[in-house]
C-alpha cells in the first residue's frame, strides 16, 4: 500500500516537474518571441520615412509630398501607382538644404506652388512656382515669385490658374493663431502693434520677385479663406483685430478681388 502511495506522490511530482518545465520554456521561448519582434521593429525605425503633407494632382497621376531632409525638409514628386520613381521638387541649389513646405497643385496639373526658404538666411519663406511636364517631369527650376517678410501659409490657386492666394502676416514676429505665443503688450492694447493675418496674391506669370497684392482689407483678420469658381472673388472667415481674441466671434465674408 504505502509503495504504491509512494509511487502516485513520486509519478504526480514528476508530471508536475514536466508541465512546470514546460510551462517555463513556452515563456522563455514567448519572452525570445517578443524581444526579437521588438528588435526587428528597432532596426526598421531607421528605414522610416515621416510624411508631413501629401497631395494628389487634379489629373490623378502625380502625388507630391514632403519629407524631412538634412536641416529642413524636402518635396518629391513621383507617378501615383509609382512612387518609387520620384524626382524632388526643391528651389535648393545642388549643394543647398532648406526649409519647404505647403503644397498647392495647379488646377492642370501642371505646376505647384509652394514655400521655400531657400533665398533667404533668416529663415523667411517665400513662394515658388514650379512647372510640371506632361511626363511628371520638372519643367526647368522653381521660380520665386515673392519678396516677403512675415508668417506665410495656406496656399491656394485661383481656378483659371494665373495667381495664387496665401495667408500672410507682414511683418510676423511669430505664427498666426490663438494657441501661439502672444508678444508683450505695447502701446494702446488693441490698438498698437497688431498682426493682422491677411490674404495675399501672387501672380504666377511674375519674372521676378515681387511684393504680393493684398485681397482682403487691412482691418480684418482672416483665418481660412477659398476661392470663387470665376477666380474673380473670395470668401472667408474673418473677424476684427487682435485675431487671437477674436476668432471665437469670426464672421463669414465674400469679396470682389480689388474691392476693399
Amino acid at each position: 500500500m504505502f509503495a504504491k502511495s509512494a509511487f502516485r506522490v513520486a509519478g504526480a511530482m514528476l508530471f508536475a516537474g514536466l508541465v512546470l518545465s514546460s510551462t517555463q520554456l513556452s515563456a522563455q521561448d514567448s519572452s525570445r518571441t517578443e524581444q526579437e519582434r521588438v528588435e526587428a521593429v528597432l532596426k526598421a525605425m531607421p528605414r522610416g520615412r515621416s510624411i508631413r503633407q501629401a497631395a494628389i494632382s487634379p489629373d490623378g497621376r502625380q502625388l507630391a509630398w514632403i519629407e524631412p531632409a538634412k536641416d529642413g525638409s524636402r518635396i518629391l514628386l513621383a507617378p501615383l501607382h509609382e512612387l518609387t520613381k520620384s524626382v524632388r521638387i526643391t528651389a535648393a541649389k545642388a549643394d543647398e538644404n532648406c526649409d519647404e513646405a505647403d503644397l498647392a497643385w495647379a488646377p492642370d496639373s501642371r505646376a505647384l506652388a509652394f514655400f521655400s526658404d531657400c533665398a533667404a538666411k533668416d529663415k523667411q519663406s517665400d513662394l515658388y512656382l514650379q512647372r510640371i511636364t506632361d511626363h511628371g517631369t520638372r519643367d526647368g527650376l522653381a521660380q520665386r515669385l515673392t519678396d516677403l517678410q512675415g508668417y506665410t501659409e495656406a496656399p491656394a490657386f485661383a481656378p483659371d490658374g494665373k495667381s495664387v492666394a496665401f495667408l500672410y502676416v507682414e511683418g510676423a514676429t511669430r505664427p498666426a493663431g490663438a494657441l501661439a505665443a502672444m508678444k508683450p503688450f505695447a502701446g494702446v492694447i488693441g490698438e498698437d502693434g497688431l498682426e493682422i493675418q491677411r490674404i495675399a496674391i501672387a501672380r504666377t506669370d511674375l519674372k521676378t520677385p515681387t511684393a504680393p497684392a493684398w485681397a482682403s482689407p487691412e482691418r480684418l483678420h482672416v483665418f481660412e479663406f477659398d476661392w470663387a469658381p470665376d477666380s474673380q472673388s473670395l470668401v472667408y472667415t474673418a473677424a476684427n483685430p487682435p485675431g487671437e481674441n477674436n476668432w471665437w466671434v469670426a464672421r463669414l465674408y465674400t469679396q470682389e478681388l480689388g474691392a476693399e
